[in-house]
């Protein structure tokens, strides 16, 4: 059997967190390879772009970037729509999603005083998160993002949910998603999938 090796921090959130649920969604016996902060700077050199997650196919090479890996998982495993078009805007909602991460990144590196951070997530909220969820609720199809089946744009969109909700970012309130039922409602869908339940408390801490 060719062994397949996902490389990421430990930790149970963002891109390499919505890749191991896609591989877990596809069935893949995947080593978890966890990375700590200690061996990190030894091991960051030796990726393909500075940078985790990455995935590892025995005879194959290396595969970095979120985006790429959960295509990859989506194509070979039947997680992403075979028709041209509709994988093509199956992958726009997954960009969709890394653009809202560099805007929100960007806005928790701004103010130095508590004040000044309050301002800026509450201008945040106001805009970039409220713009995105209202353009990403107009597209779902259904229970997940396409419709009835669970596709692996569905854990990408299921990692950024998780993020906003999860009362870990100061002065972001956790009900900042509450009017975007149907963007909710695929967060819920994909938490509630037996192989995600199973595999998430598996690796709670």
């Amino acid at each position: 059997m060719t062994q397949v090796t996902l490389s990421y921090f430990d930790l149970a959130a963002s891109r390499g967190e919505e890749c191991r649920l896609a591989l877990i969604l596809a069935g893949v016996d995947f080593v978890d390879d966890r990375i700590s902060q200690k061996d990190w700077p030894a091991r960051k050199e030796r990726t393909p772009f500075g940078a985790v997650p990455v995935l590892t196919v025995e005879g194959q090479g290396e595969l970095a970037q979120s985006h790429a890996i959960l295509n990859y998982i989506g194509s070979k495993y039947d997680l992403r729509p075979s028709d041209p078009f509709q994988a093509a805007w199956h992958d726009s909602v997954m960009e969709s999603v890394e653009e809202a991460r560099i805007k929100i990144w960007t806005a928790l590196r701004q103010g130095s005083t508590e004040e000044e951070k309050k301002l800026v997530r509450k201008e945040l909220v106001e805009g970039p998160i409220t713009t995105w969820a209202g353009q990403v609720e107009r597209q779902i199809r259904g229970p997940f993002l396409c419709g009835e089946k669970i596709q692996v744009a569905d854990v990408k969109l299921w990692s950024l949910v998780q993020w906003l909700t999860s009362g870990v970012i100061d002065f972001v309130p956790v009900d900042v998603l509450a009017p975007y039922k149907k963007l909710l409602g695929v967060h819920e869908n994909v938490a509630a999938v037996p192989k995600v339940v199973a595999f998430r408390a598996l690796h709670k801490k």
